[in-house]
């Protein structure tokens, strides 16, 4: 079935007991959307020409997280907290950004298992000791021009306890460790217990085939138990629907950011 009028998504909210959602690759932050900012192009172009584009990428999209978001993303997340602010609701998360937590997220609340640009790792997952960026880099801004300059970085972002080369803490490393993301793992699948013959409403908001054991499989599954549940997928380009589910299954061929800009409380409309 084709979701015909976005008021029932709204609807279906409000009736629900729990709320779950699932933000993809249609959230991300792509870096040609970064490049069209002056400050980042130029930046770009210094780690480019020093030949450092490898190890300074990261700390670039780092630089970008924590300073920056594109309007119609900031509107989109403000529609997203307005539709779910009075709700039970549980987000998994695959984007690795801090929007989440800057627009007022319960932080017990949501869970981003590919993890994110806050928090840096051993290179060869030593331990599981994770150091926030911030406790390493006071600002990345410089260290960004010293990684240009390459200049006074031997001692930067070493591990404390095995003195190899510290890493963002996400799926890009090579030894990804889970540790930054296991005790909200644990908190979601409590909270997913207890959605058990409730009425649940299911929302997949822009989530591809990138890593489909995080979201689009235990999603479907979820739906596929739950009898009371109630599926929304929303997706530009991946919107079908398994056979299994689609009695209680709703799509949109949208991108799914456009279609929670179209979110207003108490009206959506097109």
């Amino acid at each position: 079935m084709k979701l015909a009028e976005l008021s029932l998504l709204e609807k279906t909210i409000e009736e629900a007991e729990f709320v779950l959602v699932g933000l993809g690759e249609e959230w991300w932050v792509q870096p040609d959307e970064i490049k069209k900012i002056e400050k980042y192009r130029l930046l770009y172009e210094r780690l480019e020409k020093a030949g450092q584009l490898e190890r300074g990428i990261p700390f670039w999209i780092a630089l970008y997280y924590e300073n920056e978001i594109p309007h119609k993303l900031a509107f989109a997340y403000q529609n997203l907290h307005t539709l779910l602010k009075n709700k039970n609701y549980f987000i998994v998360s695959k984007t690795l950004d801090p929007y989440l937590k800057k627009y007022g997220f319960i932080e017990e609340k949501y869970v981003n298992p590919c993890g994110n640009h806050e928090f840096l790792q051993c290179t060869e997952k030593c331990g599981s000791r994770l150091v926030a960026v911030k406790e390493m880099i006071a600002d990345l801004e410089e260290y960004l021009n010293k990684i240009c300059e390459n200049e006074g970085l031997e001692n930067k972002c070493k591990c404390i306890d095995c003195g190899s080369r510290l890493v963002f803490n996400n799926i890009y490393a090579e030894k990804y460790s889970q540790a930054g993301y296991e005790k909200k793992w644990e908190i979601y699948m409590k909270w997913l217990q207890g959605t058990v013959n409730k009425k649940l409403a299911v929302l997949e908001l822009g989530v591809g085939m990138n890593f489909p054991t995080v979201i689009r499989w235990p999603f479907e599954k979820t739906v596929l138990y739950n009898q009371k549940s109630t599926f929304f997928r929303i997706n530009e380009t991946l919107s079908m629907l398994t056979p299994e589910i689609s009695e209680r299954g709703y799509s949109r061929s949208e991108n799914s950011v456009d279609t929670i800009l179209a979110c207003k409380k108490n009206n959506i409309s097109l």
